[in-house]
């Protein structure tokens, strides 16, 4: 097929042919952002890839199951930045510091998915994948036994307990910086309400018995 500037175009089922899943979700997660965080519908994801919205049914069972690996998608992303932010730190209690820190930045960064990730909707395990929200929370509940174990924090404090503490605190302000409320009622950079949100978690967390 050739396009109206005489450049040779793939037909809607040659492109189908090569795109993968992953394809799908990657269109779903930039619809997600750009809509502020609604789910995705199967006309947006279809007109971002240049297909039609039933190209989507060759890899999913339904709208809701791409909805479902978008959503885990997003925590995947989530879960690449803290890594990320951890390699780059001096280890210790400082790992942590830059879970909270790499937490926020994520959320700014991407204000509509960050929104989506806390909404109701359909879930991976209702498709048989694993709930990357989940593994996310497990995931720094292992961070926080290990500087227990490292004796960085009271031996006697609860992992599970601390992380959703920390989760619980760093949500919160991640939400609002989100929604531009805190930076009116502050009137504080987003770097230094960080650092500041920041510390007091650390130092709840330390002084948890």
């Amino acid at each position: 097929m050739v396009g109206a500037a005489g450049v040779a175009q793939d037909s809607d089922e040659q492109r189908r042919c090569i795109r993968v899943p992953e394809d799908f979700v990657r269109a779903g997660l930039t619809a997600c952002e750009a809509c502020g965080g609604k789910a995705p519908t199967a006309r947006q994801v279809a007109r971002r890839m240049g297909l039609s919205p039933m190209a989507l049914y060759r890899h999913f069972d339904s709208m809701e199951h791409l909805q479902a690996l978008v959503w885990n998608e997003a925590f995947v992303n989530l879960q690449k930045q803290i890594i990320e932010a951890i390699a780059r730190s001096g280890g210790g209690l400082e790992n942590l510091r830059q879970t909270l820190r790499a937490y926020v930045e994520f959320g700014a960064a991407n204000p509509g998915c960050y929104h989506f990730m806390f909404s109701p909707g359909p879930r991976p395990e209702e498709f048989g994948a694993e709930n990357e929200g989940t593994a996310t929370h497990q995931f720094m509940t292992g961070q926080i036994k290990a500087l227990i174990d490292a004796g960085y924090l009271p031996e006697d404090a609860d992992p599970a307990w601390c992380a959703l503490f920390g989760w619980l605190s760093i949500h919160g302000m991640t939400t609002l910086i989100v929604s531009g409320s805190i930076a009116r009622l502050t009137g504080l950079s987003m770097e230094a309400l960080i650092e500041s949100v920041t510390n007091s978690i650390m130092r709840g967390i330390q002084a948890r018995e």
